[in-house]
Formats: structure tokens, sequence, C-alpha cells
């Protein structure tokens, strides 16, 4: 598609039926986009998310993908270099990450964790190529899930991660 550039905050565009959509150029979003299982958003450029939502269970390609603010969730593919200045909701299932992951100190990655099975109980991070971390990550507990101090949890995956989360946004223990 040539001549869409943007979709502005009150934007709504849905990928559905088994479509793909390949766009040229540059791609900024502020309001909502999803990328259905079994479909595709491409995008020769940029993919700037500068506010609103992008819910992807399909597949979102670019050359990069900038979340500037707003939110990306789902439990699709991201195959794009990724800079979070934003938040990253996995799930529910695992969201895959098929290049480098860049968490700023703006960024967020929230994770729900509703029980012990990776992916199918809490909400985890598959990157293929190596992390950065910085920013915040908030852990919420669902589904009445209770878990012992002295239990562990993996929320990403990479063959290597630097960094750290600068905070952790923690619950209560029983």
């Amino acid at each position: 598609v040539d001549g869409l550039k943007s979709n502005g905050a009150e934007g709504d565009l849905t990928i559905q039926n088994g479509r793909n959509l390949s766009v040229s150029g540059a791609l900024a979003n502020a309001g909502a986009i999803t990328v259905a299982p079994g479909c595709s958003l491409s995008v020769t450029g940029t993919y700037t998310q500068s506010g609103g939502v992008t819910t992807t269970q399909g597949t979102l390609a670019a050359d990069t993908l900038s979340l500037e603010s707003g939110l990306i969730k789902g439990s699709g593919i991201l195959d794009a270099p990724m800079v979070n200045g934003g938040i990253l909701r996995p799930g529910p299932g695992p969201l895959t990450i098929n290049s480098s992951y860049q968490q700023t100190a703006n960024g967020a990655l929230e994770i729900e964790l509703g029980g012990y099975a990776s992916g199918s109980q809490f909400d985890i991070v598959q990157v293929l190529v190596p992390a950065s971390l910085a920013g915040l990550i908030q852990v919420e507990l669902i589904n009445g899930f209770d878990p012992a101090v002295a239990d562990s949890f993996t929320f990403m995956t990479a063959p290597s991660i630097t960094g750290t989360f600068g905070n952790i946004e923690s619950f209560s223990l029983n």
C-alpha cells in the first residue's frame, strides 16, 4: 500500500481473515492496529508507535520498530529490531522478537503471572538475538495465583542479556 503513512489517535486498522498488508515506507501509529492470527503487517521502513495500541497475534515486520509511547501487546511475532520506550505486554502465550530488543529507561515490560507454566500461565518474551534492558518491569498476579517466596520465573529469554531493569514493581506475597 502506497500512501498509508500514519494511523491517527482516532484510527482503527484491523488485518484479519488471513490477509497480509505491506506498507511502502515508514508507518506511525497513535491509534489502534490489530494483526490477527495468521496475518501480517510488513513495513518497509520504521514502524513507530507514538501512542495508542498495537495488538499482534500474527506477524509485524519492519526495518525497525520504535515504541516511543503507547502499548504493543500480544503473542505474535515482531520481526524488527525493537527499541521500547513505551509499554510491551506479551501474552497470552509467548511473544517472539526475531531481532534485537532494547528497553530504554522510559520503557516498561508488563507481565501477568497466574501459575508456573511459561507461555500459558505466565507471559514470556522470546528474543532471538541479544537484548538490552533498562526501565521498568511490572508483574501482576492473576487468577488468584499465590507464588511462594522462593519461586522464580523467567519472563524473557535471549542468547545474551545486558543491563537490568532499573525498577521492579513488586507484588505482595502471602
